[in-house]
């Protein structure tokens, strides 16, 4: 999915696959962002990706930026995990992006751009109730087989040392 800040502070978004409830570091969101806005360098401010699941829960990611394929544009990639696709339906983001100038006067400035949101959606898996319960039934018998065999290592040691004081 690549999303990108337009210049009225809009963000366009291309969608070219669709995300399913419960996908898991899959997908990416690849974000664009001029590299100078108006009049300030983008490069220098830290940024954020906010975003609001159909459960009406806000969360915020902070991006890295990466090297841009695209000329005069910053790249930010955000690979898609179950946090944003834990719940069908719409998703909600926007952009936030702030820096501290301490450059042209004696008390320092903090600059902040707030993009306009976008959605898009995540698209309910009829069998994602059921995957979640296998998986942690799963868990379940995992945890028992560790337990198991630590308890035959135990058993295994005391054998062995019974076996050579004999």
């Amino acid at each position: 999915m690549v999303i990108q800040l337009k210049y009225d502070k809009s963000l366009q978004i291309n969608s070219l696959s669709t995300i399913m409830q419960g996908e898991n570091l899959v997908d990416k969101l690849k974000i664009y962002v001029p590299t100078i806005y108006e009049d300030s360098d983008m490069s220098k401010f830290s940024a954020n990706l906010f975003y609001k699941d159909s459960g009406n829960s806000v969360y915020s990611e902070i991006l890295e930026s990466v090297d841009s394929d695209k000329e005069n544009f910053l790249e930010f990639v955000l690979p898609v995990t179950t946090a944003i696709t834990d719940i069908a339906g719409k998703v909600e983001i926007w952009l936030e992006f702030s820096y501290t100038n301490t450059d042209n006067s004696s008390a320092p400035e903090r600059q902040v751009l707030r993009s306009k949101s976008a959605s898009f959606e995540v698209k309910p898996w009829d069998n994602y109730e059921l995957a979640t319960n296998v998986n942690a039934q799963l868990s379940v018998m995992q945890e028992t087989i560790n337990d198991l065999n630590t308890k035959l290592d135990v058993l295994t040691a005391l054998v062995t040392s019974t076996v050579v004081s004999a």
